[in-house]
């Protein structure tokens, strides 16, 4: 497979819906993680937890791969002092990295410097979403979701509250 171009004004953002996978490629996933990472992944209590926690690790250390030579399981990554990972210098491979999880899809972004982010959330089902976007929301952003359908409204106030 050849290197991904990673251009120094792009960020490449990536994405896995982890829902449906198995435990082979639940399995397949830990054979990429450090043993630090697969520590920490059975730390946690629900299967789908550890599965997605395996499932964003391993898929931060495959997609970085792809712009480079080096196999997964070699990448080194450290911790700033709020926690978010980062490469490790001794690497040599000054890449900006983010990694997010919520239930069912996991994702990462990668940017050739600086400092880069990602979020993904479930959408809630609440009934209490349009009070939630009268108390926070524009009056044009409480229109655009009371016109909306209800899945469609769930949709729409995720993406304008992550923007906020």
């Amino acid at each position: 497979m050849s290197a991904l171009d990673l251009p120094a004004n792009a960020v490449h953002l990536w994405y896995h819906v982890t829902s449906e996978l198995g435990r082979t490629e639940f399995e397949a996933h830990l054979s990429d993680l450090s043993t630090d990472e697969i520590a920490r992944c059975h730390r946690f209590v629900h299967t789908v937890d550890q599965r997605d926690y395996a499932a964003a690790h391993a898929g931060l250390r495959r997609a970085l791969s792809r712009y480079t030579p080096k196999r997964p399981i070699t990448w080194q990554f450290e911790r700033s002092a709020q926690g978010k990972p980062f490469v490790s210098p001794a690497m040599s491979a000054p890449y900006a990295i983010n990694l997010s999880h919520t239930r069912g899809l996991v994702a990462w972004a990668i940017a050739p410097q600086g400092d880069v982010g990602i979020d993904v959330e479930s959408c809630p089902s609440s009934p209490d979403l349009m009070e939630l976007a009268r108390q926070n929301f524009s009056t044009k952003e409480v229109r655009q979701l009371a016109a909306c359908a209800p899945d469609a409204m769930r949709i729409l106030f995720i993406e304008l509250w992550t923007l906020k």
